[in-house]
């Protein structure tokens, strides 16, 4: 497993999540409850405002879909790699960053103690650099 693989994991969550977020938001300010165009009013101009939405949704809908099958099948690896690691503090920061999708300041509060964003960011890279797992 490189750094590559467990960057693009977090990649695909946070991709997810953006989309995510942006549909919701759609939702809310459009008032949709359904992407599907069936539920959508009708109107004679076929290219009004809320069915221009409501195609951005379904689309986004489609691209999360996806996403979710790809971070599925990413994860597995990710997971099997993550499982291997001994070092408790070290299996935590791997799980927290490349699972869990936090940013390396969130990885730190949440590990706790004298732990800063550098350090565990430094444990992280010092893993795989004498693991021989990958580049970076």
């Amino acid at each position: 497993m490189t750094l590559h693989d467990l960057n693009r994991h977090r990649e695909l969550i946070k991709q997810l999540e953006e989309n995510t977020t942006y549909v919701d938001r759609l939702r809310s300010t459009y008032g949709l409850k359904s992407p599907l165009m069936d539920d959508m009013p009708h109107g004679s101009g076929g290219g009004d405002m809320l069915s221009v939405i409501a195609v951005e949704i379904a689309d986004l809908d489609a691209k999360n879909k996806y996403l979710k099958k790809l971070i599925r099948q990413s994860e597995k690896k990710v997971r099997a790699f993550t499982d291997g690691i001994d070092d408790s503090l070290t299996k935590l920061v791997f799980n927290l960053r490349f699972l869990a999708g936090m940013e390396w300041n969130e990885v730190a509060n949440a590990a706790g103690g004298p732990n800063t964003p550098e350090s565990v960011k430094k444990l992280c890279y010092r893993y795989l650099k004498l693991n021989d797992n990958g580049t970076y």
